[in-house]
C-alpha cells in the first residue's frame, strides 16, 4: 500500500489572528450575543408550542404543558432577557470597535442589522404590553424576531465584505 502524507500549508495550532481580536471586549461582545440568541431560541421554542398546539400536532404531550397564557408570559420574559443582552452586546461591540478601528459605529451591514434586530425586539416587546396581544399573535412576533436574529447573525456576516465578514 502506498501511503502518502499530505502536509498542511500552515502548521497546526494557533492561527494568526489580527491584533483587533486580542481584546477582552471581543469575548464580552460575543458572549452577550450568544446569551441573546439563547434567550430568543427558548422564546421561539415556547412560542412554537403555542402555535403547534392549535394545529393538533403533538397530541397529549402539548396539552400537558402549561396554558398558552403562561407559556406566552415565559416567552415574553425570555425575549425581555434577550433584549437586555442584545443591548449589552451592542454596547460591548461599540467599545470593541472603538478600540479596534477607532470608531464606535460605522453602519457596516452586521452593525446595521444587529441594530434593526434590536429595534424589532423592542417593538415586539412594546406591542405585547401596549396592545395586550393574544399568546398566539405574540408567538408570531417571537418567530419574526427569531428569523431576524438568525439572519442577522448567521447570514449577514457571510455575505458582507466589511470587517464583520465571517466573524460568527
Amino acid at each position: 500500500d502506498d501511503v502518502r502524507i499530505t502536509r498542511l500549508p500552515m502548521p497546526p495550532g494557533e492561527a494568526h489572528l489580527p491584533p483587533t481580536y486580542h481584546t477582552v471586549w471581543l469575548f464580552i461582545h460575543i458572549g452577550f450575543g450568544k446569551v441573546f440568541l439563547g434567550a430568543v431560541l427558548v422564546a421561539v421554542g415556547l412560542s412554537g408550542v403555542i402555535l403547534l398546539r392549535r394545529t393538533g400536532r403533538g397530541g397529549d404531550w402539548f396539552q400537558r404543558l402549561p396554558a398558552d397564557d403562561r407559556l406566552g408570559e415565559l416567552s415574553y420574559r425570555c425575549m425581555a432577557l434577550g433584549f437586555v443582552f442584545e443591548t449589552l452586546m451592542l454596547v460591548a461591540g461599540a467599545i470593541w470597535a472603538q478600540d479596534a478601528w477607532g470608531r464606535y459605529w460605522d453602519w457596516d451591514p452586521l452593525e446595521t442589522w444587529a441594530f434593526l434586530t434590536w429595534l424589532i425586539v423592542g417593538i415586539s416587546l412594546h406591542a405585547r404590553l401596549t396592545f395586550r396581544l393574544s399568546p398566539r399573535l405574540g408567538s408570531w412576533l417571537v418567530v419574526g424576531v427569531f428569523v431576524a436574529a438568525f439572519l442577522t447573525f448567521f447570514g449577514v456576516p457571510f455575505v458582507s465584505q466589511l470587517p464583520h465578514q465571517g466573524a460568527v
